[in-house]
């Protein structure tokens, strides 16, 4: 084997697979049989205050393998799929420059993108010009912001799913602050994909509902309830993220 051969880094490995799968306990187990640290991919465990409920992994298990990327943020901040690309390349480099495995794990198809593939950021978030348009969304629909959209960027439109407002105001905002088409910047970015080993975890339909059954089971036990409460309670703008999280709303 050669010098460079060598110093080769560990390969990077990828878990992923639907809510209740197991990517948690599949990670930790990797981890610790192969000296390695874990990143966390899931749009909604990113933040404190909200692990029981996003099935976030467990004080135990982070204290037993170093996670990065999980539980970080309070739950009245925004976090972007391209600011989180940015942020586990840099643990994924720092695990590796320790000589350890980096284990990605999530549910979050976007950021395993954004990981692998790199997402375009653009522009920081203009809060005036997002008020604005939320204001217009509330007042007169999300058909008339598209309009608006088809009239300067018909390529990022045709692109966005019908119901998705959040993209819509954001390529908005993007044209607004730039006046330039958020698909155009997107081309002229180049895309460093990252190499890894991705695995992704299946069950059969029935065994999935089960698990997910108990999972919920499991979640009310250890105080769901109470972490649902303690969010409310902070009374939180109606469009923070901690709020919007599926599960917290319902209850």
């Amino acid at each position: 084997m050669g010098a460079a051969e060598g110093k080769r880094p560990p390969p990077r490995v990828v878990l992923v697979g639907a809510t209740a799968s197991g990517k948690s306990e599949v990670a930790l187990r990797l981890a610790e049989r192969l000296r390695g640290e874990i990143v966390g991919a899931d749009s909604r465990q990113v933040y404190r205050g909200l692990e029981i409920g996003t099935g976030a992994p467990s004080a135990s298990a982070r204290a037993r393998i170093l996670h990065h990327l999980v539980a970080f943020l309070d739950p009245s901040e925004t976090y972007s799929a391209g600011r989180y690309g940015g942020d586990a390349r840099s643990a994924i480099e720092a695990i590796e420059s320790r000589g350890r495995l980096a284990v990605v794990a999530g549910g979050s198809g976007l950021y395993i993108r954004a990981v692998l593939e790199g997402l375009f950021m653009g522009p920081a978030r203009d809060e005036k010009i997002r008020a604005r348009l939320t204001r217009r969304l509330a007042e007169e629909g999300l058909e008339s912001l598209r309009s608006d959209l088809g009239k300067v960027d018909p390529d990022a439109l045709a692109s966005i799913l019908p119901g998705d407002s959040v993209r819509v105001i954001r390529a908005l905002e993007v044209h607004e602050l730039t006046g330039r088409p958020i698909s155009v910047l997107r081309k002229e970015r180049p895309r460093v994909p990252l190499p890894a080993l991705l695995f992704g975890l299946r069950w059969p339909r029935p065994m999935l509902r089960d698990r997910i059954a108990a999972r919920i089971d499991c979640q009310l036990r250890e105080g769901f309830l109470d972490e649902a409460r303690r969010l409310v309670e902070r009374n939180l703008p109606a469009d923070a993220p901690g709020p919007r999280t599926l599960g917290y709303r319902e209850l």
